[in-house]
């Protein structure tokens, strides 16, 4: 008996939750079995989110999934260029207040 799945292309959006790449965790559990294309990173707002969504809006139509992590509503959205203490965390390049 051969166990057969279908290879499912998914794209994930979000903050650190869905961004962190631990052994064993839940993102690494589901590429194992599937194509996972991820566009989160740690500490970012809601906006920042959209706009990662609106970016990749061409790539998304050949998704067969979808998922978005929202984050908490008290993260403010920061343009990029703007210097933030923790932006010089190599693991926060692009975090919001």
């Amino acid at each position: 008996f051969t166990k057969r799945t279908m290879v499912m292309k998914i794209m994930i959006f979000g903050d650190s939750f869905s961004s962190d790449r631990s052994p064993d965790c839940w993102i690494d559990l589901l590429a194992n079995e599937h194509e996972v294309v991820n566009h989160s990173s740690r500490g970012i707002s809601e906006f920042s989110i959209y706009k990662n969504f609106l970016a990749n809006e061409k790539a998304i139509k050949t998704a067969d999934a979808v998922i978005v992590f929202h984050t908490t509503p008290d993260r403010v959205y920061v343009p990029d260029q703007t210097p933030m203490p923790t932006r010089y965390l190599s693991s926060h390049p692009v975090c919001d207040m």
